[in-house]
C-alpha cells in the first residue's frame, strides 16, 4: 500500500466506489451504541484529546464486490501516548478487502515502517471481531466507526489478541469503550501471567488494566479448536515454543476462508523493503521478499518439530484461501501454496517419518 493510493475518507467524491456521507448529530453518550463509536472529537479540542463530547462529520465507504483503495482521515489527530514506536504519532489506513472483511494498517517502526495490520471481520452470526487492535488515535477510531457503519452492524463484540508481543495486545484496553456491551476479550495462553514479551512495558500493570477495561470478560484461547460460543465461526491453532518464550494463535475466520497470522509468518511483496540496504538484504536472507516467510519462528519450529507439525496440520486442514499477516504486506494470496512452501521443512519431516 503506497501513499500514492491512499485516499481520505472525507473526499467522498474521490472514492473508488460510491460513498455514503453520514453525520453524527448527537454527542457521544455514556451508553454503548453506534453513535458512541462514530462520535468524533471536536477540532477545537487539544489534538491529543482522545475522548470528546463533540461531533464531527465523516464519510462511510459503501461495500463493493472487490477490495477498495486505502482510506485515511488526515484531518483528525494521529497523536498517541503509547510507548511502541513510532512514538507520538501514528498514521492509520482503512481498506475493505471483501464483503465483511476490513483492514486497519497503522505505522509500526523497526528500522522502517513494517506496519501493524489489524483485521476487522464480520462473523456469520452478524457480530464483528477485532484482531490485533492498534493504537487508538482519533483517526483510527473514526476509521473503525466507518467500517462498522458500512457493515450496518453494532460495534465489535469480540477483541482478539493473538500473541504475547506488545504491539498486538498493548492497545486492547483503550478500545473497550468502543466495543459492544458485554464485548469479550480473547487472549493467548500466558498473557494473563505476563509471560515472556508480555512482561515488557509494565506488562503486568497494563494487563490488569486491560482485564478491568473489559469487566473481567476475558477468555483464554484454546491450544486448538473453536472459540467457545463461536463454533463454526472462529477457530485457533496455537503454537507454543517449548519454554513458553513464544506463543501465538493462528486465527481461522471460517466465513472468509482466511487465516490471520500476527508474527508467525509474513511477506514483502509491494512493501518498500528492497531500497533499504539492511532490510532489503535481511528480507532476502529471512525469506520474506516476494514470498511468505517465517523468520521469527523457524528455529523454534525446528527445535519443537512435533508441536509445530501438529500446529501446521490444523492450519492446512482449514484449507484457507487467503492469509492475513500482522506485519509488512497484509494479504497473501494462494494461501495453501504459500503455507506449504513457507513451512515445507515441517512437511518434509512428516514424509521422512512416514
Amino acid at each position: 500500500m503506497s501513499s500514492g493510493t491512499t485516499q481520505s475518507v472525507r473526499s467522498a467524491g474521490a472514492l473508488p466506489t460510491p460513498a455514503l456521507a453520514q453525520r453524527v448529530s448527537s454527542p457521544r453518550q455514556p451508553a454503548r451504541s453506534f453513535s458512541r463509536v462514530a462520535g468524533l472529537p471536536s477540532s477545537s479540542q487539544p489534538p491529543d484529546s482522545r475522548r470528546s463530547t463533540s461531533t464531527s462529520a465523516y464519510a462511510t465507504p459503501t461495500p463493493a464486490s472487490s477490495a477498495s483503495a486505502p482510506l485515511t482521515r488526515p484531518d483528525l489527530s494521529r497523536r498517541t501516548a503509547d510507548p511502541i514506536p513510532p512514538q507520538g504519532s501514528k498514521t492509520t489506513k482503512l481498506q475493505r478487502l471483501s464483503d465483511g472483511l476490513w483492514l486497519l494498517q497503522q505505522d509500526l517502526w523497526l528500522l522502517l515502517d513494517i506496519n501493524l495490520n489489524t483485521c476487522i471481520a464480520r462473523l456469520g452470526n452478524g457480530e464483528l471481531i477485532f484482531i490485533s487492535p492498534p493504537a487508538r488515535t482519533e483517526e483510527a477510531a473514526a476509521l473503525l466507526a466507518a467500517a462498522v457503519a458500512a457493515e450496518g452492524l453494532g460495534p465489535p463484540a469480540h477483541v482478539l489478541v493473538p500473541n504475547l508481543s506488545p504491539e498486538h495486545w498493548y492497545h486492547a484496553a483503550d478500545w473497550a469503550a468502543d466495543c459492544a456491551p458485554g464485548a469479550k476479550l480473547w487472549v493467548p495462553p500466558g498473557l494473563l501471567e505476563a509471560r515472556s514479551t508480555a512482561g515488557l512495558l509494565d506488562g503486568q500493570q497494563r494487563i490488569r488494566a486491560t482485564v478491568d477495561a473489559f469487566g473481567g470478560r476475558v477468555g483464554v484461547l484454546p491450544t486448538r479448536g473453536p472459540l467457545p460460543g463461536l463454533e463454526g465461526e472462529v477457530e485457533v491453532a496455537t503454537f507454543v515454543e517449548g519454554t513458553g518464550s513464544f506463543i501465538e494463535s493462528a486465527v481461522w475466520l471460517a466465513r472468509h476462508k482466511a487465516v490471520y497470522f500476527a508474527d508467525l509468518a509474513f511477506a514483502a511483496y509491494d512493501h518498500p523493503v528492497a531500497p533499504n540496504p539492511i532490510l532489503g538484504a535481511g528480507s532476502q536472507i529471512t525469506g520474506v521478499l516476494g514470498r511468505l516467510g517465517c523468520p521469527a519462528v523457524y528455529l523454534m519450529m525446528l527445535k519443537d518439530r512435533a508441536v509445530a507439525q501438529a500446529w501446521l496440520d490444523t492450519v492446512l486442514r482449514w484449507r484457507p484461501e487467503r492469509l492475513l499477516s500482522g506485519h509488512l504486506d497484509p494479504v497473501v494470496g494462494s494461501a495453501d501454496m504459500e503455507l506449504r512452501r513457507c513451512f515445507g521443512f515441517l512437511l518434509e519431516g512428516q514424509q521422512a517419518q512416514a
